[in-house]
């Protein structure tokens, strides 16, 4: 009977994870929210009681019998990336939480937001404090680009255009390479003083190496952005380059897309995720020119996607295929559509 089925969802954040509940119908049964669940931050034992508890707090919103087994669980989690690291969590969930769940599926954060919007299949874009992408085709098969981390990669994320800002400042104080097109980077030095309390770049120093975190690096790109809205050059091509990186990414990952996803209507559904997105008109420039001046045989259209719903639900439905279960949906609710090109017939 598909209203005595359970399937649910995790979208596994570094810093906060959601769960969410649906019966066989596709009927939201509860949704609720809880700490980080990154295993190569927190250890498997850890990241694996936090999923338990969150578990049993959703179930006791959804007011379901202790006894209740959800038939199959999704994990969307930062950093799974590894088969082997995640059928390693999953046995210490089965091990030390036998009654919870049927089966459980671990995936990488990256899969679960294609799950939203595309049944087909997709590309993720994630633009965050780092940076992510993925493609999966319809057969299962995935292409991925950047996902490496501050020091490797994370071109065009929060963390990229902050450093990018810093090093620039740097650079053209020091006279190694001026900023370009001989902007000024007053607004930006001020902009990093006021945000990290500091008098000169020695006092920096500190929060770039022995007190360094991403994400307090990550913060700047906040207020970057305001600046470029008010006008300023330096900072308004820093987003443009960002735009750049991440169509380069779209690019990349497009160069392994099945036909049948270059060919759906839209062409390319690339759902994009992370604050980062919150400054789309500032990347426009920069991302365009990268798809126009630097074009690749297989993205001449593409379609951006918002998500309007929790990727947590789309973990879900992956649990629902798990088992040969189709959940009722529908795609296209869960999204729009705000930017689309297409080098073909438009002069976007």
């Amino acid at each position: 009977m598909p209203g005595r089925l359970i399937f649910g969802g995790v979208e596994g954040g570094a810093t906060v994870s959601t769960i969410i509940l649906f019966n066989g119908h596709g009927e939201p049964l509860a949704e609720c929210s809880g700490l980080g669940t990154n295993y190569w931050i927190l250890g498997k034992e850890e990241t694996c009681r936090r999923i338990a508890n969150l578990i049993a707090e959703v179930m006791n919103i959804a007011r379901l019998p202790r006894n209740t087994k959800i038939n199959s669980m999704c994990l969307s989690l930062s950093g799974a990336e590894e088969k082997s690291a995640n059928e390693a969590l999953r046995q210490v969930l089965v091990e030390k939480y036998p009654g919870l769940c049927e089966k459980y599926v671990i995936c990488s954060d990256a899969v679960a937001p294609i799950a939203v919007a595309h049944e087909d299949g997709g590309v993720v874009l994630i633009a965050g404090t780092g940076s992510n992408s993925l493609l999966i085709n319809p057969n299962g098969s995935k292409v991925r680009c950047g996902g490496w981390g501050h020091i490797l990669g994370d071109e065009g994320s929060a963390y990229w255009i902050s450093q990018k800002a810093i090093k620039v400042y740097y650079d053209d104080v020091d006279q190694l390479s001026l900023a370009p097109n001989g902007f000024s980077t007053e607004v930006v030095w001020e902009t990093i003083k006021s945000l990290y309390q500091v008098e000169n770049r020695l006092d920096l120093l500190k929060h770039l190496y022995k007190e360094m975190q991403k994400s307090h690096i990550a913060k700047l790109c906040k207020e970057l952005a305001e600046k470029a809205r008010e006008g300023d050059p330096l900072c308004k091509w820093l987003f443009e380059e960002a735009g750049k990186q991440l169509a380069k990414h779209v690019q990349a990952v497009s160069k392994g897309a099945d036909k049948k996803l270059l060919s759906l209507p839209g062409g390319l559904p690339v759902v994009c995720v992370g604050s980062v997105w919150k400054s789309w008109s500032l990347m426009k420039p920069g991302f365009m020119h990268q798809i126009r001046e630097h074009p690749v045989p297989t993205l001449q259209e593409a379609s951006l996607i918002a998500l309007k719903t929790n990727v947590a639900k789309g973990a879900a439905y992956i649990a629902a295929k798990a088992v040969g279960h189709s959940m009722p949906r529908d795609h296209s609710q869960n999204y729009r559509i705000f930017f689309h090109f297409d080098l073909n017939e438009e002069d976007v």
